[in-house]
């Protein structure tokens, strides 16, 4: 006959003191913090752990960036749908190369239309700048991707040694650094979209503009500015939010860690 698994320990995620056997309406003998805090049921998780789709992501990043405390206070250790919720970070990243792209092939072509009434024009034919286009699709696409899938490896080594020092080096461990890496990613992917969106309106208001800015370049400088500050953003902001997200996922209770508590 099967023994029932015994439930996880409900820790003081303050002080980390073992809150076995204690009330609910207690409070930590070592820290004096509210035990009801604590419990796991408290951390519903984000909106992209309790849906893995495409609203509950971009809301995710969206809490990230205007409730931070709400962000941190929701986020659940467990992680179910990982493929999937990762899989809309990579797409958010390919989604924002092709957006980079637009903008550039649209200032080439916006020079082109206006060589034959500016000394700004580059004068190539239309059969190369749709080659020089396509080349520029593989080289962005493919170092942005390198790049991005570099910083989600070291994110995650850095939030997995950050929670296997306080937890051991586990596979549950492993699962909360995943976490982590995860919603690191979210925040940091959804800041690039953004960015590289917004960076279409210079090029967008040229070609529907012309006298707007009667050199493109000024438009591409423009772009430039606003789609590297946002690449730039997002670097900083998969490295910070994952760092903080693992410093609390590594104290966060499981679920049903507070069946160790007694009744009141």
């Amino acid at each position: 006959m099967t023994q029932s698994k015994e439930p996880p320990p409900l820790r003081c995620e303050h002080c980390r003191y073992d809150l076995t056997g204690l009330k609910r309406s207690d409070n930590c003998p070592e820290c004096g913090t509210p035990i009801e805090g604590f419990r796991a049921t408290f951390r519903p998780g984000t909106p992209m752990q309790q849906s893995p789709t495409w609203r509950a992501w971009f809301n995710t990043a969206r809490i990230a960036l205007t409730d931070l405390p709400r962000w941190y206070r929701e986020m659940s250790p467990q992680l179910d749908h990982f493929w999937r919720l990762d899989t809309r970070n990579h797409l958010a990243v390919l989604l924002g190369s092709l957006v980079t792209l637009v903008a550039i092939w649209m200032t080439v072509l916006i020079q082109e239309w206006n060589s034959v009434r500016s000394p700004y024009g580059t004068g190539m034919d239309r059969e190369m700048i749709f080659f020089t286009g396509m080349y520029i699709v593989a080289m962005l696409v493919g170092v942005t991707l390198a790049a991005y899938l570099a910083l989600r490896a070291l994110t995650l080594l850095v939030g997995w040694i950050l929670i296997a020092r306080m937890n051991g080096w586990n596979a549950a461990s492993r699962r909360r650094a995943l976490n982590a890496s995860v919603h690191g990613a979210n925040v940091a992917c959804g800041i690039f979209l953004l960015s590289q969106t917004i960076a279409l309106i210079p090029t967008g208001l040229t070609a529907l503009i012309e006298s707007l800015f009667a050199d493109p370049e000024y438009a591409a400088m423009v772009w430039f500015v606003i789609a590297g500050g946002g690449a730039v953003a997002a670097v900083f902001g998969m490295l910070i939010f994952t760092i903080n997200s693992s410093v609390v996922l590594r104290r966060a209770n499981l679920p049903g860690s507070e069946a160790r508590l007694a009744d009141d």
